[in-house]
């Protein structure tokens, strides 16, 4: 005689029957949820939702299910097995015949609320205790080679402030994606709020609250999280932000904002010295401005007249300075000599003419 199903077992049957038609309805539902603030807006957009229905309900219980599934294997269960438990997670339509992707290495236990919307690649790794606070509505996305540490939370939701517009657990959440690049670091006990996007190649630091956007390519650490410097010094620099070279380092300047006019002069002046001493591209000012700077007759792309201006005047001045740093070359040195012995001559026969 056959085994009764487990309850787990007995909730995957249900969970294979009509998973689909529950994600359709609660899409269809969002349809006509409110955007906030609007897409002009420089925040994030949030879409409203309604998680206490019965359609979100199910799908966070069949999450939980699933998680627990998947936090139980056995530490000898084989990579197969644990990508198949990663696909019934994350890509519900695998259980009807959808070809599986390819899972990441994903160390248990790991938490997710909804995992409809959520996509790593499969070349990230996830360390124990992460947990992702995602809904169906806005992506939660890693990307390939990045490394997430442990105990890192990961939110695409957030809630009201006020109270009077909560409703206990009734009212409405609000939802926005969060996107980390390629080949990042999130260090331990990081939180990573909704609407975040962090470039590729960022360094995020241990107990960081990243707030805000991080550019591509910088260490960002603190609450709120913010860029402190570039990984390396012959990244692109960020156009709102500020450095400092010291040492083999490039420090972002704390609280400057974009470059101005006298910025693009300085950075001309460094770009030249950099020519001069022979040590072009080691240090900060960007490759664009570096283009506009060196061509004889520069675009300007995206420089208003006034920074046009500027880097011209800048040009002029710094490339007299260079004509006067280059050495002197043999045709001229023979022309001084010349012009030497011809005045100590004219002064000997002028003195010769008055004596004699």
């Amino acid at each position: 005689m056959s085994q009764p199903p487990t309850p787990l077992e007995h909730y995957r049957q249900q969970v294979s029957t009509d998973i689909e038609d529950r994600i359709r309805t609660t899409m269809v539902h969002s349809a006509s949820s409110s955007l906030y603030p609007s897409p002009d807006s420089d925040e994030p957009t949030m879409r409203s939702f309604s998680a206490s229905d019965n359609d979100h309900r199910y799908l966070r219980k069949r999450c939980a299910m699933l998680c627990a599934e998947f936090n139980n294997q056995p530490l000898i269960a084989s990579i197969e097995e644990r990508g198949k438990a990663w696909n019934n997670l994350v890509n519900p339509k695998v259980m009807h015949g959808e070809s599986p992707i390819e899972a990441p290495l994903v160390k248990s236990p790991f938490y997710v609320d909804y995992g409809t919307s959520v996509h790593i690649a499969p070349s990230a790794f996830i360390h124990r205790n992460c947990y992702l606070q995602d809904s169906p509505y806005a992506t939660i996305a890693i990307g390939e080679g990045t490394w997430i540490g442990p105990n890192v939370h990961i939110q695409s939701v957030k809630h009201e402030t006020d109270w009077r517009h909560r409703h206990g657990v009734y009212g409405p959440s609000w939802a926005s994606p969060v996107t980390i690049g390629d080949d990042c670091i999130i260090g331990s006990y990081a939180v990573i709020l909704p609407g975040v996007t962090i470039g590729n190649g960022c360094v995020i630091g241990a107990s960081s609250v990243v707030t805000k956007s991080i550019p591509a390519y910088h260490v960002a650490v603190g609450n709120p999280a913010l860029p402190v410097r570039k990984v390396a010094l012959d990244v692109p620099d960020a156009p709102s932000l500020r450095y400092e070279r010291r040492g083999n380092r490039m420090i972002v300047i704390p609280g400057a904002g974009p470059r101005d006019d006298d910025d693009n002069v300085d950075a001309g002046k460094m770009i030249y010295a950099e020519y001069a001493n022979g040590e072009f591209g080691r240090s900060g000012p960007s490759i664009a401005l570096a283009a506009q700077l060196t061509d004889d007759e520069p675009e300007m792309v995206g420089v208003s007249s006034s920074q046009a201006g500027h880097i011209r005047r800048a040009k002029r001045e710094l490339m007299q300075v260079l004509h006067a740093m280059e050495p002197e070359s043999p045709r001229r040195l023979g022309v001084d000599v010349v012009m030497l012995v011809v005045a100590v001559l004219g002064a000997w026969l002028i003195v010769h003419i008055i004596l004699y």
